[in-house]
């Protein structure tokens, strides 16, 4: 079973929206029982909360089943313990790296980058643009190519 781990600031937009996009990819897939999806965030405001409501209401309008897991911190066993830790944006990627330092760890990446089909780099806060829509199909295209790149493995 692959373990990945989306990495978001707070964790209650980006993270659960990646997460619920990205397990309902691999049901349509018959790949969910191959997979461990789990969500982390970098900072503390959030831990134990839900996803916001707002994105609870765009993934149910986009017929999406919500991955209602309570947030809590990253640790630095996360990055032994998952295969894959996505974060998404630069920002929370060198968070990751500079936590991992010298020690093995798995794969450290960014969910954009392997949406070739996108010349944005990073995923946008939510909490700073507002731009819910634009950042949902950012993730959704995020999620396909990450899903593309695993199946290629």
């Amino acid at each position: 079973m692959k373990k990945v781990l989306f990495v978001g600031t707070g964790g209650i937009s980006r993270t659960p929206m990646a997460a619920s996009l990205f397990e309902n990819m691999l049901k349509k897939q018959d790949l969910g029982g191959s997979f461990l999806v789990e969500i982390a965030a970098t900072g503390h405001w959030h831990i134990g909360e839900s996803p916001d409501d707002e994105i609870i209401d765009l993934l149910e309008e986009k017929g999406c089943e919500v991955k209602s897991q309570p947030v809590r911190q990253v640790k630095v066993e996360d990055l032994q313990n998952f295969d894959y830790l996505v974060a998404m944006d630069a920002e929370i990627l060198g968070t990751l790296h500079q936590m991992a330092g010298l020690k093995e760890t798995g794969e450290i990446l960014r969910l954009l980058d392997f949406a070739e089909t996108i010349e944005e780099d990073d995923i946008p806060d939510l909490y700073e643009t507002g731009e819910l829509d634009g950042v949902y199909d950012l993730i959704y295209t995020g999620c396909k190519a990450f899903l593309e790149y695993l199946n290629k493995q």
